[in-house]
């Protein structure tokens, strides 16, 4: 099982990026977080993914 704290703190330096996502055996979702990085989506879904947790 991966880490929350380590996932937290690569989403504080790398989130946008996807780099979390790829931490944490999402790929699907690290790939899309590059492509639409330049748009509020993303922003969403971390915001959705915080309250789940």
């Amino acid at each position: 099982m991966k880490s929350k704290s380590t996932a937290a703190i690569l989403a504080f330096f790398s989130g946008g990026i996807g780099v979390p996502r790829f931490y944490l055996g999402q790929g699907g979702y690290g790939v899309l977080f590059p492509l639409f990085c330049w748009t509020f989506k993303i922003e969403v879904i971390d915001l959705i993914d915080i309250n789940a947790t």
